[in-house]
């Protein structure tokens, strides 16, 4: 995890949708896979074969490539030796194919296998209130950050970093630098999210049931820090979510708008007690 992170994380959503609506009733997150997730490049960062092309096969990488598909490799006759001498183009291409192989298997296990759950570090988002909380008509939950790590819910934890060039990731860098690099990167279209993101693992389940339960977290009411109602909400949802913050008793806000500003304020309606 990371050891900088916001003290409260933000999750915007639509009361109309059932899933979402869950969230505050009943106290329940859901992550989706990586084939869930609306950006097609979101956690499928393309490896750089640049340097493997060029034959510059290092006793490290090589160690990697014989770990991955060691017998492969022995098959078409290589060892630690050979692999690190290769001057045939032919023979290289072999051994990239095969490297390219590996990764794309793993990729597609990611698809499915790797959860990534988003959460935006600013709640006053007019971009984020009109894409995720169906035009400022939704809702707003507030998490405490550090409950959500301590639930050891989720193996990794990190703002999301935004770029404006496509990320060059070596497939031999060390696992904890591509794993910023791959799933913690995103085109700069996306910065006004300002997201910090946690990822978990699934496991192989056959039944498709169990498999599901996997993505499904039940927290405590204590880990909501706040509930923020929408600028355009309605009366009658409007009701209904006071209803059930004061049941959880967590404290309840109204977006405002600032007057001759574009900026959104937030006034307290209740506080925790």
């Amino acid at each position: 995890m990371s050891e900088k992170f916001p003290k409260t994380i933000y999750k915007y959503r639509d009361w109309k949708n059932l899933n979402h609506q869950r969230l505050l009733t009943d106290n329940e997150l859901y992550t989706p896979s990586v084939n869930q997730i609306n950006d097609p490049f979101d956690c499928l960062i393309n490896f750089d074969y640049s340097d493997l092309e060029k034959g510059k096969i290092s006793l490290r990488a090589a160690d990697i490539l014989f770990k991955e598909f060691g017998d492969e490799l022995n098959k078409i006759g290589h060892n630690y030796l050979t692999i690190t001498s290769i001057k045939d183009k032919e023979e290289l291409s072999k051994v990239i194919n095969l490297k390219k192989k590996f990764d794309r298997d793993i990729i597609q296990k990611r698809k499915k296998h790797l959860g990534v759950i988003s959460f935006s570090k600013r709640w006053d988002s007019i971009l984020m209130w009109s894409h995720y909380s169906n035009c400022h008509s939704g809702f707003c939950v507030g998490f405490d950050t550090i409950k959500l790590i301590n639930s050891r819910n989720f193996q990794n934890g990190s703002d999301v970093k935004y770029k404006t060039d496509y990320p060059k990731v070596n497939p031999f860098d060390k696992s904890d630098k591509k794993l910023l690099q791959i799933f913690y990167n995103k085109s700069k279209d996306w910065e006004y999210e300002q997201e910090y993101r946690m990822t978990k693992i699934f496991g192989h389940h056959t039944e498709e049931d169990k498999f599901i339960k996997q993505k499904l977290f039940n927290f405590d009411n204590d880990f909501i820090s706040e509930v923020i109602i929408g600028m355009k909400t309605s009366i009658a949802v409007k009701d209904k979510i006071i209803q059930t913050c004061r049941e959880k008793n967590v404290s309840l806000y109204q977006i405002e708008d600032v007057p001759y500003k574009f900026e959104l304020a937030k006034k307290q309606v209740f506080e925790a007690v």
